[in-house]
């Protein structure tokens, strides 16, 4: 990470792209954003732009996708309940290393 020159807010643009529709007078647009994915054989990274919440500008929205089938408990076939919690162990590769290795619990 050492060489990184710039943030992905400074180096991604989203771009919006009319179209031929219209909706009750107002013209439709599409926008384009960049999305990153890294995948893992137990989980995938995304990163994407989005609208910053309360500011004005964009900023990268990192999300941890987890396979269902890799989290502790018996989620797959049924509906989770109100507040049900599930597990992930994320441990490090080696000590003092700022990668991540995530594995499921045993």
């Amino acid at each position: 990470m050492k060489d990184v020159k710039q943030t992905i807010e400074e180096s991604e643009k989203l771009t919006r792209f009319p179209t031929v529709k219209e909706l009750y007078g107002f013209k439709r647009f599409e926008e384009k954003v960049p999305v990153f994915i890294k995948s893992g054989k137990d989980y995938f990274v995304e990163i994407m732009l989005k609208h910053k919440e309360k500011a004005v500008g964009y900023q990268s929205m990192v999300f941890l996708c987890i396979w269902i089938k890799n989290l502790e408990g018996k989620l797959i076939g049924r509906t989770a309940n109100v507040k049900e919690l599930a597990k992930f162990k994320i441990k490090r590769v080696t000590k003092g290393s700022s990668r991540m290795l995530l594995r499921p619990l045993q």
